[in-house]
């Protein structure tokens, strides 16, 4: 057997917090032509519409294969080089595009806008030859790539048969390319979509609010200082760096509850 690749384009789904278009726009306008790292779970949510959890800019938690990107050809690749491409590339992750972009946006009650984006990937195929390959992607009826099994589409794994029901993977480092030409940026939200819930989402009480502001800004400070440290700190996930957030403050309080914590004397 051997490995091929081919470049392919995908459709993903956007979804932007702001009060109006123009503002939705701008937020928009930073990330086209930049990197996505696919496994970097704050970009992928799965939070509702209007839900208190769904964060400023996210994107849907599957895609769609749209094809084979226009005159691409499928090349002959080796195993080192696709082992090398399935490294997630730090320079995707959304701390690194949009730094500033919040994951805990509003209460639930900021307009949600939505537009349809054209992401490049590379895919990679185990054939046993470029015709087989051609063959294996084209005439295959692709649905989408979900994201609740990263390790099936974006890792070596992929390439079992008992584990993946094709040999393909693709690489997790993407590039968002533009928006898709005749789907542009419109509210999704509120308009019609409250119809989808039985009960209105719960809406977090001040506590919990500064809670996640509190996680937000330790996280953005140890971000920070990991990728500065470097040694490998940088490659670590911003999910986890929220976990370790959230330890520390609790940590704190702990220790504040029980009269321990070092205070100032300023």
């Amino acid at each position: 057997m051997a490995y091929f690749t081919i470049p392919i384009d995908l459709a993903a789904t956007i979804y932007i917090q702001a009060p109006t278009l123009p503002k939705a726009d701008a937020k928009l306008q930073k990330i086209l032509g930049k990197p996505l790292n696919a496994v970097d779970s704050r970009w992928f949510p799965d939070a509702p519409l209007g839900c208190y959890t769904l964060p400023e800019v996210s994107i849907a938690y599957a895609m769609m294969i749209r094809g084979r990107t226009p005159n691409a050809k499928c090349e002959a690749i080796d195993w080192a080089a696709i082992a090398e491409a399935l490294i997630p590339n730090p320079e995707g992750r959304k701390s690194k595009v949009i730094p500033r972009s919040r994951d805990f946006f509003s209460d639930g009650n900021s307009p949600v806008f939505e537009a349809d984006l054209t992401v490049h990937a590379s895919a990679f195929i185990k054939a046993d030859d470029v015709e087989m390959a051609n063959q294996l992607f084209d005439e295959t009826n692709w649905t989408t790539v979900g994201w609740h099994d990263l390790d099936g589409w974006f890792t070596a794994a992929g390439f079992d048969q008992e584990y993946n029901y094709l040999p393909v993977v693709f690489s997790p480092n993407l590039r968002i390319i533009g928006i898709t030409p005749g789907i542009e940026l419109e509210q999704v939200w509120p308009d019609g979509e409250e119809a989808e819930y039985s009960e209105p989402p719960r809406k977090p009480s001040l506590k919990e609010l500064e809670r996640v502001r509190e996680i937000d800004l330790v996280a953005n400070r140890l971000r920070s200082h990991l990728d500065a440290l470097g040694g490998g700190f940088e490659s670590l996930p911003d999910i986890k760096v929220h976990e370790v957030a959230a330890l520390l403050i609790d940590y704190k309080n702990k220790r504040m509850a029980e009269s321990r914590w070092p205070h100032s004397n300023r």
